[in-house]
C-alpha cells in the first residue's frame, strides 16, 4: 500500500512535516487497490515467516467502563520499513446503540525520526487487510481458479471480502 498521493495532496514532505498525515476512512477505502493490498499481505506474511517482523504481542485492557469495554494496542515493525501501532477499541453494548462494536486507528512511525507520519482510520483498513489476508491464503490453497465462490457473513468484514 502506497501513501504517497495521499501525502502529495496534503502536501506533506518527509522530515517536514507539521504533523502526522491524517487519512480517513474514506480515503483508506478510495485510496486502497485490492489487489495491490494482496500481494503486500503476502509479502508481509513471507517477510513474517522469515522474521523479517518484529510482533511482540498485543496488550489489552478490559472493563473501560466497567463492563466489557477494552482497548488492544497491537505494535510491530518490518525491517526497512514503518513502526507501527494499531489501536483497536471495543464495546459490543455499541451494535444496540447503533454504533460501530469496534474502532481502530494505525499509526505509521517513522523509526529515523521518531516521528508519527501517519494516522490512518483503522475500520476500513482493518476490513480490507483481512479480506487481502483471505484471499491471499486461498490462492496459495486452491489449485485452480474456482468459477464461483460463496461469501457468508455481514457487516464490514463481509463487505470487505465481496469487494
Amino acid at each position: 500500500m502506497r501513501l504517497a498521493p495521499a501525502a502529495e495532496r496534503h502536501e506533506q514532505k518527509p522530515g517536514m512535516s507539521d504533523g502526522p498525515l491524517w487519512i480517513t476512512e474514506a480515503e483508506v477505502e478510495a485510496l486502497v487497490d485490492p489487489l495491490a493490498l494482496i500481494a503486500a499481505v503476502e509479502q508481509g506474511f513471507l517477510a513474517a515467516e522469515a522474521g523479517a517482523i518484529r510482533e511482540p504481542g498485543s496488550t489489552r485492557m478490559d472493563g473501560l467502563d466497567g463492563g466489557d469495554s477494552y482497548l488492544t494496542l497491537y505494535p510491530a515493525h518490518a525491517e526497512g520499513g514503518f513502526a507501527t501501532a494499531k489501536i483497536l477499541a471495543g464495546r459490543p453494548a455499541n451494535a444496540r446503540e447503533g454504533r460501530p462494536e469496534i474502532d481502530a486507528l494505525v499509526t505509521l512511525v517513522d523509526p529515523a525520526t521518531g516521528c508519527i507520519a501517519a494516522i490512518l482510520s483503522g475500520r476500513a483498513l482493518t476490513a480490507l487487510r483481512t479480506a487481502a489476508a483471505t484471499a491471499a491464503l486461498l490462492r496459495r490453497l486452491m489449485r485452480r481458479t474456482p468459477a464461483r465462490i460463496a461469501l457468508i457473513g455481514t457487516g464490514g468484514q463481509a463487505r470487505a471480502h465481496g469487494r
